[in-house]
């Protein structure tokens, strides 16, 4: 399997350089295109209702456009120092919603947690529970610290019997043919279960070779245990799939996969 086309999800937060960067590396890795999109959101004029004067309305396009510039000229200058292949988008209207039609036309969409200071803000901060339900692919959620290094040379599998966990682990296989090491973590497995065992046998036919690693404890919360298996393993991704919780029209994250992605340490990769 190959990974070809990396979405990037671009905004003026703190993490957006590193967020960048740390997509480039790995797109170098598989000789992947490197598609960045930052988008405005337009819903952020209607907040105002019609109280907003023509000239405040005006205001607010022009810092909207000044932010975009800014935004691509962070983007042509890390290109310029990383040298990948790739190019800058933009866009206006739902900011999930445009990232999450654009996810489908990408092997792999890298998102980041961004700090809630504007309007525009709090929105693109759901984007990393949003897309990995959404999106139509699998979702890198990168942690709020920079990442250092290559992605993907150690990398853990939250293993799970479930279609949302293969769905992860095929979504994923591009990295973990590459990957040096992978290890597969069952928490709190039933009694007999051997998924886990199939599991190992679907990698090995892929020539993947993955230590098992079960933790049949139950004193720890699903998503505690996870980082923690994943932290003993000296892994620099997890693999999980999106588990979610909702009788509503809306899915909402359940709450081992929310704890993962809030407290996680390195990128994560879900899929659902």
């Amino acid at each position: 399997m190959s990974l070809s086309t990396v979405l990037v999800h671009l905004d003026d937060d703190p993490q957006c350089e590193a967020r960048l960067s740390a997509a480039a590396r790995l797109a170098a890795r598989h000789g992947a295109y490197v598609s960045g999109l930052y988008v405005r959101d337009s819903r952020a004029n209607l907040a105002l209702g019609r109280a907003a004067s023509a000239a405040f309305t005006e205001a607010l396009r022009e810092s909207a456009r000044a932010r975009a510039a800014a935004v691509e000229k962070l983007f042509k200058s890390v290109q310029a120092r990383e040298k990948f292949a790739g190019a800058w988008d933009y866009a206006e209207g739902d900011v999930i919603e445009t990232l999450a039609a654009h996810a489908r036309y990408a092997d792999l969409t890298v998102v980041g947690h961004t700090a809630s200071t504007t309007f525009e803000d709090v929105v693109n901060a759901y984007a990393p529970s949003y897309l990995p339900l959404h999106g139509g692919g699998p979702t890198l959620v990168m942690p709020r610290k920079n990442v250092e290094g290559d992605i993907g040379r150690r990398v853990a599998i939250a293993w799970k019997a479930t279609a949302e966990a293969m769905r992860a682990v095929k979504d994923a296989m591009a990295l973990l043919e590459r990957a040096d090491a992978v290890v597969a973590l069952t928490v709190h497995p039933e009694s007999g279960d051997r998924s886990s065992a199939d599991l190992g046998a679907f990698l090995a036919r892929h020539r993947i070779k993955a230590e098992l690693n079960v933790d049949r404890g139950a004193d720890r919360d699903a998503g505690p245990a996870i980082l923690a298996e994943a932290r003993a393993a000296g892994a620099d991704l997890l693999v999980m799939g999106a588990y979610s919780h909702s009788r509503w029209r809306e899915l909402v994250l359940g709450g081992a996969t929310q704890h993962v992605l809030e407290n996680a340490e390195i990128p994560v990769l879900m899929s659902r």
